[in-house]
């Protein structure tokens, strides 16, 4: 009796530690079931579905005419493999077939070997092919030599027109270039970014094993917008004869650069806008490992000496403060002395004592000098004439010109850094 009470008793500490266990492993699992099913379902379903999203088509740019593309958007492919469908033979076979395309080297060739091994579900083996290269492996998918490759179509911005000097693509620092990411670098690219490169379609679905979309299942999130062409102010014909003449310039004179800009006489609208050096837009990449400096545009992002041209404004002062008639006359003597600087006129000749209007028509510094001496009953009056009439006309401020990077002039304000007489006679 005693050994069968015994067993009773082991036989329900048996069963009740089968009932903890049993509670135990139902309590679990309705944590997995219950609590845990949303995190579960959304994990399950990330490893299934994939968000694509597609760049827009990038705008046009072209030039006044409406005819003539300055940038434009092609295509060329991206080429891809599946290496989780090959075995270690297919690989090799296709690594050797792949090499004479592509033009490798021995490491280069190697290194896909080793990409077309590597068992990945997918790799990419050249983002940029050449249209015969293309052809080439299309043909070899094709026909069979080739296999778990795919042909992945690139946007690639083209700047069709060659310019005026060996090697540059036409109005090159004034358009800018895209870089590989789609941004806009310098000029109009990077002005009009966001106009040009439109809204990138999104998409959502599933996928199958090796990552790739199923056609049949999957869902628009964003349809997108293709990008907005643009038509400048700019003269094709006008800027190539431009960049010649100042890349002829350049050349002649051995100047380190040169910029010119055409403007209409009607509206003041830009017809021309170059500068040289320049360089290649559909080669930017090597520029930027060589001469990163020519992506630098110097009309609008680098500060000069403007020369002559201040003249006109010391007679805009003139006139607008009625200091000065077309016919005051000035004694041009072919030199002024100021103190222990002497302004001297280009020819350094004296052409006596002439009307202001005919000063200013043969550029005459002496003549400008003397006349900005007269813009006020002292050196510190003139000088504050003279600079707001700067201001008025916008002189040291940016224009707004609609390209990136604009910089503005620098100059000195009176009221902060009083001027000299000689810095009178200068500006």
């Amino acid at each position: 009796m005693l050994g069968r009470t015994d067993r009773r008793w082991r036989l329900v500490a048996l069963l009740a530690a089968l009932a903890i266990v049993a509670a135990a492993l139902g309590a679990r699992l309705s944590y997995w079931t219950v609590a845990r099913s949303a995190d579960l379902s959304a994990r399950g379903a990330a490893q299934l579905e994939q968000t694509e999203i597609t760049p827009a088509q990038r705008g046009t740019i072209f030039d006044r005419s409406g005819t003539t593309i300055l940038a434009m958007t092609g295509y060329r492919d991206l080429l891809s493999a599946y290496p989780s469908e090959l075995t270690a033979s297919e690989a090799d076979l296709i690594a050797s077939r792949l090499t004479p395309l592509l033009d490798l080297g021995a490491a280069a060739a190697a290194g896909l070997r080793a990409q077309l091994r590597s068992g990945d579900p997918y790799v990419v083996l050249d983002h940029q092919l050449t249209p015969a290269q293309s052809e080439a492996i299309r043909a070899g998918l094709q026909d069979g030599s080739l296999q778990q490759l795919a042909l992945e179509p690139q946007p690639l911005r083209i700047y069709p027109d060659p310019g005026g000097a060996p090697g540059t693509s036409l109005a090159s620092q004034l358009l800018g270039f895209v870089n590989g990411q789609g941004q806009g670098q310098y000029g109009v690219e990077q002005r009009y970014q966001s106009a040009l490169a439109g809204r990138p379609e999104e998409t959502r679905g599933l996928v199958d094993i090796a990552g790739r979309p199923l056609v049949d299942a999957q869902t628009v999130i964003e349809a997108g917008q293709a990008g907005a062409d643009l038509r400048l102010t700019i003269d094709a014909g006008l800027q190539l004869q431009l960049e010649k003449e100042l890349y002829a310039a350049r050349v002649a004179d051995g100047a380190t650069s040169a910029s010119a800009v055409i403007l209409s006489p009607v509206d003041g609208s830009v017809l021309a806008w170059a500068s040289v050096p320049g360089y290649d837009a559909n080669a930017y990449a090597s520029v930027a490992s060589s001469d990163p400096g020519r992506f630098v545009d110097p009309i609008v992002s680098q500060v000069y000496e403007p020369g002559s041209v201040m003249k006109m404004f010391v007679a805009a002062a003139g006139y607008g403060s009625g200091k000065i008639a077309p016919s005051t006359r000035f004694d041009d003597g072919g030199s002024l002395r100021i103190g222990q600087y002497t302004v001297y006129d280009a020819d350094h000749r004296p052409m006596g004592v002439i009307p202001f209007e005919k000063g200013i028509a043969y550029s005459r510094n002496v003549v400008a000098s003397r006349a900005a001496f007269t813009l006020g009953p002292s050196v510190a009056a003139a000088a504050r004439t003279l600079f707001a009439t700067w201001q008025t006309f916008g002189i040291g401020a940016p224009t707004g010109v609609d390209v990136a990077d604009e910089v503005g002039g620098l100059v000195d304000d009176p009221s902060v850094h009083p001027w000299a007489k000689i810095d009178l006679a200068n500006r």
